[in-house]
């Protein structure tokens, strides 16, 4: 069972032909590239292709590839929804290149920059590192001239191809070119009509944008627009092509959206590649989409996305990591809710790597072990000391002075069995920065169960409703409480056997209990939660009632 990466690392490298002409193809250097549009604020969907193009980097890199990892902001982009953060006001950029938008937080030079800073700055927490480049740099600098260049002079070929695709084809005098209107700024509007060695004469009118779903009105005005100044840019088709071909890209991950057969946007823009700018379709990484919770689609505009600077205030970079390095071709919700499942999932991979946990499968093994390994920020540490469990240190984050919150923990954890050695100071570090995740991931996203606020006292109403057997058992909960050193196995073990010692379900016990300390018949795990708060105050208030 080879991992993903090192399995397409194998495959780039042993490619010798183009795809769409007659021609061997040999080089010695390798650019992955990934890119993202900036109409939208970056999120965690955005960045799958960039994580996921880091372990085609590595993988290539360890084989001792010469390999560039690299990254696109699409800001040429038309502004087209007003997502959800942004002011109303916003909407009068609709249709303009989103780099010409202002920033509106007044931090940055501009609406892109804010977002790209954000976003690159937050990869390196990932121990991401791209390249990182513009495509408004790319116009504007003329590194793009010679391409688009190509393209207009063959646009009649350009034509041919995308038109095997649609079910309209395109005029006769279509000109792949997109200028900026110099009037009103508006990319979205434009419409070239002619061209003239470097010059593209353009006229500005109504259109829609957003699928069809907004209109955005035209000037009128009628100019000329300079390929060689940036004065605008190529459409999609042909435009990643051209970037392919500039930069010598041989990898590209991408959604299955530019995937579709016949007519997907990859697809296209490989036959262009090697038909209008001489170089080899890359090697196509698919990935399935990441939806959000419900199955909809992450969207800025919908405000259901978590942004990569904010996921390592609230889990591990390395579970988003493993999120994304799982499982390539099989379409899965992401449901922020779920992050203490998710970073238990890689606990138990990381006691799998280091022999904690068996695995008999020897294949299955040497898999994890090197999924573990990739996801890892930084090298692997050469020894294990047991981690905080997320769900023990999210009850500690909300129950425990903010003073007291890694001494409490430590302590319990030491006397509960969970920690088996002294720790480092690395290890306390590791230890603090799981209580603040978990404490932010409480706040700001966690459901209702695993929110806590202890009664000062069990209400009248709550006292009716304990049947004798519930309060009997309850009273073994407190007896087995007396066992200072009691762990959070033999504690829940403990609370079951209470349960079938007097007739109940597990369900009616668990109730009883969650409305004797928390006023409601849900809440976090029983037994860790009960390790946690005061032992004296638990024991008292669940013997109270006999």
């Amino acid at each position: 069972m080879v991992f993903w990466a090192d399995q397409v690392a194998d495959e780039i490298i042993s490619r010798d032909a183009f795809k769409y002409i007659e021609r061997p193809f040999s080089t010695q250097r390798h650019e992955v590239e990934t890119g993202t549009s900036i109409s939208g604020v970056p999120h965690i969907g955005n960045a799958s292709d960039i994580i996921r193009g880091e372990a085609i980097r590595r993988a290539l890199a360890e084989k001792g590839v010469d390999v560039t990892l690299s990254w696109v902001a699409d800001d040429m982009d038309p502004f087209r929804k007003v997502p959800s953060n942004l002011p109303p006001s916003f909407k009068e950029f609709i249709g303009m290149p989103v780099c010409s938008l202002p920033d509106p937080f007044g931090c940055c030079d501009g609406y892109v920059d804010h977002y790209v800073d954000l976003f690159i700055t937050s990869l390196e927490r990932f121990g991401v590192r791209p390249v990182v480049r513009s495509g408004r740099s790319l116009y504007t600098t003329g590194q793009l001239a010679l391409f688009v260049r190509q393209a207009l002079e063959k646009r009649d070929l350009v034509r041919e191809i995308l038109d095997k695709y649609r079910k309209v084809p395109l005029s006769e005098d279509w000109i792949p070119y997109s200028p900026i209107c110099a009037s009103c700024g508006k990319i979205a509007t434009t419409r070239a009509v002619s061209v003239e060695g470097d010059k593209v004469a353009y006229v500005c009118e109504d259109t829609d944008v957003a699928e069809g779903t907004t209109e955005v009105e035209g000037c009128g005005h009628e100019g000329t627009a300079d390929i060689t100044k940036g004065d605008g840019k190529l459409p999609w088709k042909p435009e990643w092509a051209a970037r392919w071909a500039l930069f010598g890209v041989t990898c590209e991950p991408f959604g299955k959206e530019h995937a579709t057969i016949p007519g997907g946007s990859f697809w296209v823009n490989g036959e262009l590649c090697e038909r209008v700018f001489e170089w080899p379709e890359p090697y196509p990484v698919i990935y399935e989409f990441v939806l959000a919770a419900g199955g909809q689609k992450m969207s800025s505009s919908k405000g259901n996305t978590v942004s990569t600077w904010e996921w390592p205030e609230i889990a591990p970079p390395e579970v988003l990591k493993l999120f994304f390095y799982k499982k390539l071709q099989k379409q899965r919700e992401f449901n922020i809710t779920e992050i203490p499942r998710q970073v238990d999932d890689l606990d138990q991979l990381e006691r799998v790597f280091f022999g904690l946990e068996e695995e008999e499968n020897e294949k299955k093994l040497e898999h994890l072990r090197r999924l573990y390994t990739m996801c890892q920020v930084d090298s692997v540490t050469e020894t294990y000391t047991d981690p905080i469990p997320f769900r023990f240190a999210a009850i500690i984050a909300q129950i425990v002075p903010d003073d007291q919150k890694e001494q409490r923990a430590l302590d319990l954890l030491h006397r509960t069995g969970h920690l088996s050695k002294e720790l480092t100071d690395d290890d306390r570090a590791r230890v603090r920065e799981r209580l603040e995740q978990a404490g932010n991931w409480v706040e700001r996203h966690a459901p209702p169960g695993l929110r806590i606020v202890i009664t000062e006292s069990v209400s009248d109403d709550i006292k009716s409703m304990l049947t004798p057997e519930q309060r009997a058992a309850l009273q073994d909960i407190a007896a087995a409480l007396g066992d200072e050193g009691i762990s959070e196995e033999a504690l829940n073990k403990a609370i079951f056997d209470a349960a079938r010692a007097h007739g109940l379900s597990n369900k009616q016990l668990f109730a009883a209990s969650y409305r004797v300390l928390l006023g409601k018949k849900f809440g976090p795990r029983l037994a860790p939660f009960l390790l946690t708060i005061d032992r004296d105050f638990a024991r008292q208030r669940l013997g109270e009632l006999a």
